[in-house]
């Protein structure tokens, strides 16, 4: 029976997490390249990237301009200053990303091969913990239960806030009209 539990649950486990994971990876990739096609279609359109993305820039350019009384190519090279500041910061985040994202892969691992350990050892483990308690075992048994339900209702209620969260999100892009809504 214990044997059974833990060659069931971990790879359930890892089905459960991994494959929306990679479910949701294939997605934003897909709307990425679209994106990009797109994009690269339009600017093609236009005449090519430079060109194209003049011909989105130039007229908020000129109405700064205007406004603020600054000519046209100063405020053009001040764009294309925080343009490049931004662009190193993205780079930098991006950075950031893949260390975050390496680090939680290891935590992942780590998790699982933990989980492995406690669905092999669990009732060993529990039967441990009503032995060290000082207090009576009833007690502690009142009190493993109590913690058990409080973790099992905090999974529950992430699971429906998150549920909750990502239906009105994904309704409220398709009410946008967003073409992409995963990226």
């Amino acid at each position: 029976n214990l044997v059974l539990n833990w060659t069931v649950m971990l790879p359930l486990l890892l089905l459960v997490v991994l494959l929306p994971l990679w479910a949701l990876a294939v997605t934003i990739a897909r709307e990425a390249r679209d994106a990009y096609s797109e994009l690269a279609q339009q600017s093609a359109q236009g005449g090519g990237w430079s060109i194209w993305l003049s011909h989105f820039l130039n007229p908020p350019i000129a109405w700064i301009a205007e406004k603020s009384g600054m000519p046209a190519p100063s405020v053009h090279q001040l764009v294309f200053e925080k343009a490049q500041s931004y662009t190193a910061g993205f780079i930098s985040w991006g950075g950031s990303f893949l260390g975050n994202l390496t680090a939680t892969l290891g935590n992942a691992i780590l998790s699982f091969f933990v989980m492995l350990y406690l669905f092999m050892e669990g009732p060993a483990i529990r039967e441990g913990i009503l032995s060290w308690m000082p207090l009576s075992r009833r007690r502690t048994e009142e009190l493993l239960t109590t913690i058990s339900d409080s973790i099992i209702a905090n999974v529950y209620g992430i699971a429906a806030v998150g549920a909750a969260q990502g239906l009105l999100v994904g309704l409220g892009f398709w009410i946008a009209g967003l073409s992409a809504p995963f990226m």
